[in-house]
């Protein structure tokens, strides 16, 4: 992408006597905080095509309201470029600056800025108009070059809505006190807790799950050892739902942000694209060999300890329970629940590294992961 695409999405932290009239914010206070969206833009290379990326944008303001932080991320089709810039306002200069560029207010109103200044366009430099327009929850900033004015490009922008649950870690005494719990009731209530396992196999593994419970865990840890412990009973009814708990337990450790955007069959030990939501153009067939720098040999490994099956002869079963197919994915997908707690992401972004189905090309690449 070009810079001017970075530079030129700042310009909309501008605030005026007008700016302050929504509950007397400025107007940096009013966009502070997450956006996401898209970046349409004219390619350069062929000006008669557009392009859009997707795009995530943080602000955050000072305290006086003059000036703000901001931090963006766009997905370019399989790179995913981050960038931060510092704007501020000088009011009665009527100016606004993004580092080193200045632009001055033309006009402003309370939904729409305006404003005139120049820069890089290409290999010229070119006059720039920015038409903003905002509310408390959109946002849409369209770039103007040249003389007449030409569309360059157009951010559209929708607030985030985050309520980011806190983290919490079970001391050693719930911890063991949930123990005690589950124990007795496996052992008092199961009707065939000891078909496929002796009594003292069993109490062994109890006393090795116990013996990990003596330092705090997160609820994703402890999540991932009850369910690591219940797949040893070999019974596929019994096993730690995420479905059945708690809507707040729910929220903190399933419905984020964390979905791989593919759809993937497990084939011979290898994960096998059959669909693709992301903005990266890889054919279906693809092998993915690495997630997150993470081996997919490595990844199933861990990922088998906590599914279920009936019996001694699951192993067929188990590893159908990983893929991520449109009935599993909709329904009871083992990978989207587990594989964010066993390797957190960072920055909501999978990277991944695939063999191409079509040109039998390595790729390395980017994806941001999605919601359910």
């Amino acid at each position: 992408m070009n810079k001017l695409f970075f530079t030129t999405m700042f310009v909309i932290a501008i605030l005026s006597v007008n700016a302050f009239s929504q509950e007397s914010k400025t107007f940096f206070q009013i966009i502070e905080g997450k956006w996401q969206g898209t970046l349409e833009y004219l390619d350069y290379a062929d000006e008669k095509s557009r392009v859009s990326l997707k795009t995530l944008i943080e602000y955050q303001t000072s305290a006086d309201g003059l000036s703000a932080d901001t931090a963006s991320v766009y997905d370019d089709f399989g790179k995913i470029i981050k960038d931060k810039g510092a704007l501020r306002i000088d009011l009665a200069a009527q100016k606004y600056f993004e580092d080193k560029n200045e632009y001055t207010i033309e006009s402003m109103t309370d939904d729409t800025i305006i404003l005139l200044g120049s820069g890089q366009d290409g290999e010229k430099v070119e006059p720039i108009r920015l038409t903003i327009n905002y509310s408390a929850n959109t946002l849409t900033i369209l770039q103007e070059t040249k003389t007449p004015w030409q569309f360059r490009h157009i951010y559209t922008l929708k607030r985030v809505v985050e309520s980011k649950p806190p983290k919490i870690t079970l001391s050693v005494r719930q911890l063991q006190e949930d123990f005690a719990v589950f124990n007795k009731v496996l052992t008092t209530i199961h009707p065939g807790i000891y078909r496929y396992n002796t009594p003292e196999s069993l109490e062994k593994d109890f006393a090795e799950l116990q013996g990990k419970l003596n330092n705090p865990l997160t609820e994703g840890e402890f999540f991932i050892l009850v369910s690591q412990f219940t797949g040893k009973l070999k019974c596929g009814h019994t096993y730690a739902n995420p479905y059945n708990q708690d809507e707040q337990l729910k929220e903190r450790l399933f419905n984020r942000k964390t979905y791989l955007p593919f759809y993937f069959k497990i084939i011979n030990g290898k994960i096998i694209l059959t669909a693709n939501a992301s903005s990266k153009n890889i054919s279906p067939g693809s092998e993915i060999t690495k997630i997150n720098g993470v081996a997919v040999k490595d990844i199933i490994e861990k990922l088998l300890t906590v599914t279920r099956g009936d019996g001694n002869s699951t192993f067929e079963h188990r590893i159908n329970s990983l893929e991520l197919t449109r009935n599993e994915a909709e329904i009871y997908a083992l990978f989207d629940w587990y594989y964010p707690l066993f390797f957190p992401l960072k920055d909501e972004i999978y990277d991944i590294e695939a063999n191409d189905f079509a040109s039998k090309k390595t790729a390395a690449f980017s994806v941001l992961a999605m919601t359910k």
